[in-house]
């Protein structure tokens, strides 16, 4: 789920509002001060991430497999 990803990231980043708070708590608080849009922020640039990233490794993959002599 989007919302728990960015509620871990708020955590591991150690911002002082969400210290000492369940990543429930974080949820609540993101979805009532930012509403859908705080849940789901930073989507976009990771969703291209591992587009971009995915398919360089499987580009790798087909140019190895095409190297390889059976």
């Amino acid at each position: 789920m989007i919302s728990t990803q960015v509620a871990k990231n708020k955590k591991q980043g150690a911002e002082a509002q969400v210290t000492g708070r369940s990543t429930l708590a974080i949820v609540r608080q993101l979805a009532a001060s930012d509403g859908l849009r705080g849940l789901y922020r930073g989507f976009l640039p990771g969703a291209l991430r591992s587009f971009v990233a995915n398919g360089a490794g499987m580009a790798v993959f087909q140019f190895t497999q095409s190297l390889r002599k059976d």
